[in-house]
């Protein structure tokens, strides 16, 4: 139960992450074209 609740937990923090990433490289490729 603990290890389940702990995977969970890294794919929302890997989702977070991810979601991040693709902002800022949409930011960064507005920018530059």
């Amino acid at each position: 139960m603990v290890s389940s609740l702990l995977v969970t937990l890294m794919w929302y923090l890997l989702w977070i992450v991810v979601w991040d990433a693709i902002h800022t490289l949409h930011k960064v490729w507005l920018g530059v074209t």
